[in-house]
């Protein structure tokens, strides 16, 4: 049994999503992007990190993980995040891997982001991702 920390779960998740690398390929990064010239020839990508006070309650832990879908457009930002959205709410709102189970907290819309990358368009679609697990489950 593979054995992960939640973040590493999140991401091994839309790593092998394939309607979700079909877009962005595997540049799928914990925290920021990686430190490069230009930015924009990442487009598109996704970040991914923890959002503050994950809580844990009666032996299960619920972190709520930001997720940022990135493009050159905003169509592309919005294709991004209904996978990233399928992937992680389901068809009925949940969905179940193993003992772990994902929903979707909220789903933002798209924004033009100015702060990342300053010299080109670039567009954001936030997806706030909940993630459900028992204390015992991730490493």
């Amino acid at each position: 049994e593979m054995k992960m920390k939640d973040y590493q779960f999140i991401g091994y998740l839309m790593n092998q999503c394939t309607a979700i690398t079909t877009i962005c390929s595997t540049r799928i990064y914990h925290g920021v992007a990686p430190q490069t010239s230009s930015l924009s020839s990442l487009l598109p990508f996704i970040t991914y990190y923890q959002l503050p006070g994950g809580a844990r309650s009666n032996g299960l832990c619920h972190p709520i993980y930001s997720v940022n879908c990135r493009a050159a457009n905003a169509a592309t930002a919005r294709d991004l995040a209904d996978e990233v959205s399928k992937l992680f709410g389901g068809t009925c709102g949940t969905g179940c891997i193993g003992i772990a189970s994902t929903f979707v907290a909220e789903r933002m819309s798209v924004v033009r982001d100015t702060g990342i990358i300053p010299e080109t368009d670039c567009f954001n679609a936030p997806v706030d991702v909940l993630l459900v697990y028992s204390v015992d489950t991730v490493s």
